[in-house]
């Protein structure tokens, strides 16, 4: 978790455990990509056709100074 801290914005009322998980090197296995948001449907689409039945939208991205917030 301290390797994320500096530039990683958790909210507080987060359980602690969550934000173990969100840190944890080992749970970093799944794939993340980043696609246009007019894409995302389509892109959603397609990975469950080919058996990624979990895939999901699962933030964004907006100008600034690079910090990841997780809510």
């Amino acid at each position: 978790a301290r390797y994320i801290e500096a530039a990683t914005y958790m909210d507080p009322s987060l359980p602690e455990v969550m934000k173990r998980i969100l840190a944890d090197p080992q749970t970093s296995g799944g794939l993340l990509a980043a696609v246009p948001e007019k894409e995302t449907g389509a892109v959603l689409e397609l990975f469950r056709e080919h058996g990624s039945a979990l895939a999901a939208v699962i933030g964004h991205v907006e100008e600034g100074d690079g910090e990841i917030v997780v809510r």
